[in-house]
């Protein structure tokens, strides 16, 4: 006997429709849809300022260079009276 013969023989005397499930496979459940994405940080900023009062807002960056800077600061400046502070 040859060395894996034996491993050779096993191989064509299994079965091969016991190694092939049919089944079909479990159902995913359905993904939730995607959040929007705020127009602006001032319009995200304001969302949360309105339904907490125990967090200080901040945001880490704002481009100005793509962005009129006097509408930013207006922006800003009505988030902060609309906010209290």
């Amino acid at each position: 006997m040859t060395p894996g013969a034996g491993r050779h023989a096993l191989l064509r005397s299994a079965d091969p429709s016991a190694a092939v499930s049919t089944a079909p496979a479990p159902a995913l459940p359905p993904r939730p849809p995607p959040a929007p994405a705020p127009s602006s940080p001032t319009t995200l900023l304001g969302w949360v300022a309105a339904r907490t009062e125990n967090l200080v807002l901040s945001t880490a960056t704002t481009l100005i260079t793509t962005n009129d800077p006097v509408k930013i600061a207006e922006d800003f400046a009505m988030l902060q009276h609309v906010a209290d502070g």
